[in-house]
């Protein structure tokens, strides 16, 4: 029931979004090697492109550009981190509210059920004197 309210499914949504956004950034921080082909406006020959020195300074930088900028990547992560985990403050409150409004709206519920069959055993009972009285 709470999890067909549509401000539980958008809280969701934010915090799953909030996740991957702090995973990519952690990601970020990491060494990565990709390999990856380019044309570019300069004369490049295949032996140039194959050649080894190239590779090594593509591969280093690659490799050390997390370590170069690492205080950016830190700070980028745990702002990310901070925002997911303001997203699951916000996802926590949101259900808090719905399961409150829900238990509410179910407590509510019950006591217009009594109250109706209040209402029906006093309509019966007024059907029952009214029976009594004319056949008096």
């Amino acid at each position: 029931l709470v999890n067909r309210r549509p401000d539980v499914r958008s809280a969701w949504w934010r915090l799953v979004s909030a996740d991957r956004k702090a995973a990519q950034a952690v990601a970020a921080r990491l060494p990565s090697l990709s390999l990856s082909a380019g044309i570019t406006g300069q004369e490049n020959s295949l032996p140039d492109l194959a050649d080894p020195d190239n590779l090594l300074w593509n591969a280093a930088g690659n490799l050390l550009w997390p370590l170069l900028a690492s205080g950016r990547l830190k700070g980028a992560s745990d702002a990310a981190k901070a925002a997911w985990e303001a997203q699951a403050a916000a996802y926590r409150q949101t259900l808090l509210t719905a399961f409150q409004e829900v238990e509410t709206a179910l407590s509510d519920h019950q006591r217009q059920k009594e109250n109706l069959q209040h209402l029906d055993d006093q309509v019966q009972a007024a059907r029952a004197s009214l029976q009594l009285i004319t056949n008096s």
